[in-house]
């Protein structure tokens, strides 16, 4: 089976972990009203809901690195607090998963790389324009916060959620495609 595109990957990606939250405790609305507060154009279970049921199933059948079940788990809401740090993890915690993704599938978008991801980012899944997208949200956040984002969700989650050489060694280093050079004299640095 070929590999899908990396716009539906990320795509699935983010109703994927629309469902995650859910089981650590947020509720569907909450999860859509604290994204879109913070730019994106929706929140993954109302893009879900705008996509329709067809779209729905494929985008649940591309393989990725962790399973989506074909229902959210109907867990109940724990009490989280409504404040914004609160919220602002929630929102790092998106995003530095959208990083992990877009840094899974880098190569698979033609040069230029940094632009052809910023047009998946902004038109097909709606991240914010002017916070440029995932990936330079993600630089905002900072290297170190996004990889400790990942490593405190992989902690419960599992290894599929540990970040990978591309964002440990440059893909959130401000700059034109950094991690390429990093990369391809195989991680030695000057």
């Amino acid at each position: 089976m070929a590999e899908p595109s990396p716009g539906l990957s990320l795509l699935a990606a983010y109703l994927r972990e629309g469902e995650r939250l859910i089981e650590e405790g947020w509720a569907p609305a909450r999860i859509d009203d604290v994204l879109e507060a913070w730019g994106m154009e929706m929140g993954p279970f109302r893009l879900a809901r705008k996509i329709g049921p067809y779209w729905d199933r494929r985008l649940r059948t591309i393989a990725g690195r962790r399973p989506m079940a074909e229902q959210p788990p109907q867990i109940r809401e724990r009490a989280l607090a409504a404040d914004a740090d609160v919220e602002m993890a929630l929102v790092e915690q998106m995003i530095s998963v959208l990083a992990l993704e877009i840094s899974r599938l880098w190569d698979t978008v033609a040069p230029p790389v940094a632009d052809g991801w910023r047009i998946l980012e902004v038109l097909l899944l709606g991240a914010p324009a002017f916070r440029g997208g995932v990936l330079d949200a993600a630089r905002a956040f900072g290297q170190e916060s996004v990889c400790a984002r990942l490593m405190e969700i992989a902690g419960r989650r599992g290894p599929p959620y540990s970040p990978d050489e591309l964002l440990e060694r440059g893909l959130l280093i401000p700059g034109d495609r950094p991690a390429d050079d990093v990369l391809l004299d195989g991680g030695a640095s000057d």
